[in-house]
C-alpha cells in the first residue's frame, strides 16, 4: 500500500504518514447492527500481530459518521481475552515490571458501518521496552488478525469475532 492511496481513502481525514522501510495497511470493515443490542452499546475493531501477539501504535479511522469513531484503548481486549481462549496471547500481561500488551483500537457506534482503517507498521527498534512494544514491520497480511468486539454500556464483552486470519 502507498502514502497516496491511504491519504485518498480516509480523506477528509489525516492518514498516518509511512517512511522508508514501513509498511502501510489499509482495511475496511463493514457489519450490520445486532438487533439485540443495548442502547450505547459501541465495537471495538482490533488489529493483532499474530506474530508478536502486539498491536499497531496507532490506527486512522473514517467513516461517514466520523463523530461516532475514534481510537484509544480500554480493557475490552483484556476483558474478551477472558472470555475467549483464541485472544487469551493479546491480553495485557505483565512483562520485565512493566504492562505491556495489546491495547490500541477503533471505537465505534453499532450505526457507523462501514468503517475505514489504516495502521503504519515500522521496522522494530532495538531496546524498546516490553510494555512499549507496538507490532512492527515487516509483515504479511495473514500476519494480522482484525477482531470485532461487542462492548456493552458499562464495558462488559458481549461477544469477539474473528474478521480475519
Amino acid at each position: 500500500m502507498d502514502q497516496a492511496t491511504a491519504d485518498a481513502a480516509l480523506a477528509p481525514g489525516n492518514a498516518i504518514f509511512g517512511e522508508e522501510d514501513d509498511q502501510i495497511f489499509l482495511g475496511r470493515v463493514t457489519w450490520t447492527p445486532p438487533a439485540r443490542s443495548k442502547v450505547d452499546s459501541t465495537l471495538r475493531i482490533v488489529i493483532l500481530d499474530k506474530r508478536s501477539h502486539l498491536t499497531p501504535g496507532w490506527i486512522a479511522v473514517k467513516s461517514d459518521r466520523q463523530d461516532e469513531v475514534g481510537s484509544g484503548w480500554d480493557g475490552s481486549l483484556d476483558a474478551a481475552a477472558e472470555r475467549y481462549s483464541w485472544l487469551h496471547d493479546f491480553d495485557t500481561r505483565q512483562l520485565d515490571g512493566s504492562y505491556g500488551g495489546a491495547s490500541t483500537f477503533i471505537t465505534s457506534s453499532l450505526d457507523a458501518s462501514p468503517v475505514t482503517f489504516q495502521t503504519v507498521l515500522r521496522p522494530a527498534r532495538p531496546g524498546t521496552p516490553p510494555g512499549s512494544a507496538i507490532a512492527t514491520a515487516p509483515a504479511a497480511v495473514g500476519d494480522l488478525m482484525i477482531v470485532l468486539i461487542s462492548v456493552g454500556p458499562d464495558g462488559e464483552v458481549h461477544w469477539a469475532h474473528r474478521q480475519l486470519n
